[in-house]
């Protein structure tokens, strides 16, 4: 039993294979998950993060999940991007992009009766399916493919946050807005 605190998950990219359940599990306290890119394509389940209790160790509390895209061009997955426990305590949910093109049930956030919970522009579950990213590729595979073009929603609509750099690290933020 060992206890995981103060860590930072930064600028990966995380795949799913055909048996995968959950790309990343977040179990911990004080933990920051950003500038990450999630793809779920090929999954068999839909969550890419989750942050809940799995069993005999403390509940997740103070975990951060910032500026993070979760992409997947499964159909009917049920896609999920970010899943919150209900035993999760202090969760903040803010700048998170998702795109799910292909899916009949999609939900940027699930689980958001958590107490202490706060989400903010991030896409809302009609962006997931029905708006266009505006990334670089229709079907992105490599990194470079997630990169926004200059016509994307998301460009300039998030908040400050204590980050200097996103997943290119390109310096954030620019033209005064994240």
């Amino acid at each position: 039993d060992e206890r995981m605190r103060n860590a930072i998950v930064e600028r990966n990219i995380f795949r799913s294979g055909a048996s995968t359940l959950q790309q990343l599990f977040t179990w911990a306290q004080e933990i920051t998950v950003r500038n990450n890119i999630f793809d779920t394509t090929g999954a068999s389940n839909h969550y890419a993060l989750g942050v809940v209790r799995r069993g005999i160790e403390p509940s997740p509390d103070n975990v951060r999940v910032y500026n993070n895209t979760f992409y997947s061009s499964n159909t009917d997955n049920d896609f999920i991007a970010v899943e919150i426990g209900t035993t999760a305590t202090n969760i903040t949910v803010r700048n998170n992009l998702a795109y799910a093109p292909n899916d009949s049930s999609h939900v940027m956030l699930s689980g958001t009766g958590a107490s202490g919970l706060v989400a903010s522009n991030n896409s809302t579950n009609a962006q997931v399916q029905s708006t266009n990213t505006g990334f670089v590729s229709a079907n992105p595979v490599n990194p470079a493919d997630f990169a926004l073009t200059s016509g994307s929603y998301a460009i300039n609509s998030g908040i400050s946050l204590p980050l200097f750099s996103d997943f290119f690290r390109a310096l954030r933020p620019q033209g005064g807005s994240y």
